[in-house]
């Protein structure tokens, strides 16, 4: 074997020290690149309260050390950018679509508007994405779908208008799809469905139409499906939850959906949120739902169903909302809700329902919140031992057919809000109790026919009283000069 002669000792010596001098040069130049990029971003801004970035973003410091900037510690480049919450103005640069190492990006929270720049397609690192709650204008940008590690793509209320574009689809890591309280419109694109790893769709409060495409529910990934106020029609497929065993919220309050909920619906058997509410379903509600053991919350309530609801929704363990209110519901309140002992609220307005209140009410419900039974045709008077729920928040028991006097007891309901009993046929004084719980913030006993004169202290009792309704009964004497101590109190 050769001896090494001075000179390659030399060489072999100083290359790696040439190789670490040019690693550094080449990082010090690629950190000047993302400062350039951010110093761009930061001269866009038309306002910034505190000048927070005005003062800290500067060339004479280092931009790992700059407010909402965090630089890898491999590479030393910007990773992530969290600006969000703070009230800046301005438009995004296309310079931001140089900081090839960024990972994270967090705008959301204040007013950027314009168009978001193409060259931000450049960012193929990125796996955060947060716009929510900016004031840009135009459609949501195709190139999105040019992002191959995306993973939570935040877009809520941004004024986005048009339709979705088809190309979000190509996002194949893509978990979380926030489009929340846009102004898009069309239909859902049925590539949708190829988002194998989606986890949250929220498409809710946009102008979104037709049917919601089959394919979603083939993703069996999925775990929370909102899309609330739209437009869409169509019926929920009947095999919806045989892909779908991960889903735990499910939500198309208001729109035009019509048919039958599927029966296999305790396929979903995840499920702690079904909200079916302000649709037009028909038929009977299927007794399967009464398997969905992990359900928090279920919502029915403004739908075309007939027949009886089904009493196994009393065997829900977890149930704590409930809303059964205008779906045509006659004959006494059904016996199974009294089951539900872990009900916090209970929504059975604009029913047909008759019969009295029971009694023993607060027995069987002893965690009850709001308690809505208005427009309906109960009678009877209103149970003493109704101040046993003592964890009553909202009361509603108007237009409907109560008698006698209202029981003083209520006055011990402590936790009482909302109070609202007009429009029956109640009779006496008004409980002078009523005007001292502190946290009532709406009174209504109108259109009964209630008898005496104010309590003179009647506001001082009331500090959050900020509605109240006493006409059409045969009361007497003025309003008290106390009621100005109402201090909430509209008029």
């Amino acid at each position: 074997m050769g001896t090494m002669d001075g000179s390659n000792l030399l060489l072999f010596i100083l290359w790696p020290m040439h190789l670490f001098i040019s690693c550094l040069a080449l990082n010090s130049l690629n950190i000047t690149t993302d400062q350039s990029a951010l110093l761009d971003f930061k001269s866009q801004l038309e306002h910034e309260p505190g000048n927070v970035l005005g003062r800290n973003w500067s060339s004479d410091t280092p931009v790992c050390s700059w407010t909402g900037i965090t630089c890898s510690s491999r590479h030393l480049r910007v990773a992530a950018i969290n600006i969000s919450n703070m009230d800046l103005s301005g438009i995004i640069p296309p310079q931001l679509g140089n900081l090839s190492f960024l990972v994270s990006l967090d705008l959301s929270g204040n007013k950027f508007h314009g168009d978001l720049p193409e060259e931000l397609a450049k960012l193929k690192r990125l796996r955060f994405i947060s716009f929510s709650f900016n004031r840009f204008s135009g459609k949501i940008p195709s190139w999105f779908g040019a992002l191959p590690n995306l993973q939570e793509l935040h877009l809520e209320n941004c004024s986005f208008t048009g339709s979705i574009p088809p190309s979000l689809s190509n996002i194949s890591k893509l978990e979380t799809l926030d489009l929340v309280s846009n102004s898009l419109e069309g239909m859902i694109p049925v590539e949708i469905g190829n988002l194998h790893n989606l986890k949250v769709l929220q498409l809710r409060e946009n102008q979104l139409s037709g049917s919601i495409p089959a394919s979603i529910f083939n993703i069996s990934t999925l775990e929370k499906v909102d899309f609330t106020n739209n437009d869409l029609s169509g019926n929920l497929p009947a095999n919806m939850c045989r892909h779908m065993s991960r889903l735990k919220y499910f939500s198309v309050y208001s729109n035009q959906l019509y048919g039958q909920i599927p029966s296999t619906i305790d396929q979903c058997s995840q499920l702690q949120t079904l909200v079916l509410q302000f649709n037009q379903f028909t038929g009977p509600v299927p007794k399967q739902i009464g398997n969905l053991s992990m359900l928090v919350d279920l919502y029915l309530g403004d739908n075309n169903f007939r027949g009886e609801i089904p009493a196994e929704i009393g065997n829900l363990p977890d149930l704590e909302y409930l809303t059964l209110d205008a779906i045509g519901l006659k004959g006494p309140i059904s016996s199974f809700i009294y089951n539900i002992s872990t009900l916090q609220w209970l929504y059975l307005g604009q029913n047909n329902l008759t019969g009295n209140l029971p009694r023993e009410i607060c027995l069987h419900l002893p965690s009850i919140q709001g308690l809505y039974l208005g427009q309906n045709q109960l009678g009877g008077s209103i149970p003493r031992e109704l101040v046993n729920c003592s964890s009553l928040v909202d009361l509603y028991m108007d237009e409907t057919m109560l008698t006698g006097e209202i029981p003083s007891e209520i006055g011990n309901l402590l936790n009482l809000e909302i109070l609202v009993l007009g429009s029956n046929h109640l009779t006496g004084y008004i409980p002078t109790t009523i005007f001292n719980i502190s946290t009532l913030m709406t009174l209504s006993v109108r259109e009964n026919h209630l008898i005496g004169s104010l309590p003179s202290t009647m506001g001082q009792g009331l500090p959050n009283l900020a509605t109240i309704f006493l006409g059409q009964n045969n009361l007497t004497g003025p309003i008290p000069d106390s009621i100005s101590n109402a201090s909430s109190l509209t008029v």
